[in-house]
This record gives structure tokens, C-alpha cells and sequence, in this order.
């Protein structure tokens, strides 16, 4: 793997973070394959389609909310697996703020493990995996189920 797909990689993890925070879960899910998987706690997704059906609605309840969320994605390990694959695995930890809180507080830490493909359009994720340090139901939005 030469240094330009290392920080092309490194771009796809930060647009994560970006999208997903500034509540672009179109752009989000467009950093995945077509058929990509985003698995975590809270659910998994087998698809592109699937990534925006789960993750749009959720975001869009912890916007409404007035939730302010922010992913810190950190110790990045990348494998090459062949010329247009790499495994990765990366530190996570995700801060909300509720209206009127003077501070975020740490909502969840733990690790992501990847499979990037490489495309024509530049790497891309193909799987997606969150392991959490703490047990689901801690991930749910205050007074809300899901």
C-alpha cells in the first residue's frame, strides 16, 4: 500500500465522521460499496440502501433532539490484503451534547473494523463493524426506543 492510499483511506474515515455528524446521511452511506455492511449494537445494515434506511431515521431524532454528537476516530491500523483491499481497525469514541449542557459527555467508546475497496472512484468502505465497550442499551437516545 503506498502512502497516497494510506491518506485516501485516512480521508474515507474522517468523511465518516464529517457526514455522519453533520447529519448527511446521503453522503454518509455514499462512502460505502453499493452492496457495503455497516454492522453495530444497535443494528446492521447489508447495503447502501440499507446503511440510509437504519442510520437516517436515527440521526435525524438525535438532531431533532438538539443533540450535538461528534466522532473521534483515532490509532488507525492498516492491513493491505491485496493491491485493492485493506483491512483496518480504529479507535472510536463519540461525544453528545443535550441542549443547555456547557460540556459534551463521552457517549460511547470502542473500535471499528474495516474492509476498504479499492474503486474507480476511490476507496470505499465494504464493511463496517462497531465494537462497543459498553453494552447496547446505553446507546439509546435518552427517553426515546431505539
Amino acid at each position: 500500500m503506498n502512502i497516497e492510499d494510506r491518506y485516501e483511506i485516512m480521508d474515507l474515515i474522517y468523511k465518516y465522521s464529517y457526514t455522519y455528524d453533520e447529519n448527511d446521511i446521503s453522503r454518509f452511506s455514499n462512502l460505502f460499496m453499493e452492496d457495503g455492511v455497516w454492522e453495530s449494537p444497535i443494528g446492521n445494515a447489508m447495503s447502501r440502501d440499507e446503511i440510509y434506511a437504519l442510520l437516517g431515521p436515527r440521526r435525524e431524532a438525535i438532531a431533532q433532539r438538539g443533540i450535538q454528537n461528534r466522532h473521534f476516530q483515532t490509532n488507525t491500523i492498516l492491513t493491505p490484503i491485496s493491491d485493492d483491499k485493506v483491512k483496518g481497525k480504529t479507535m472510536v469514541s463519540v461525544t453528545w451534547q443535550y441542549p443547555g449542557e456547557k460540556y459534551a459527555r463521552v457517549h460511547l467508546t470502542g473500535y471499528y473494523e474495516d474492509e476498504f475497496i479499492r474503486t474507480p472512484d476511490g476507496w470505499k468502505f465494504s464493511r463496517r463493524a462497531l465494537y462497543v465497550d459498553q453494552s447496547p442499551h446505553d446507546l439509546k437516545v435518552e427517553n426515546d426506543n431505539f
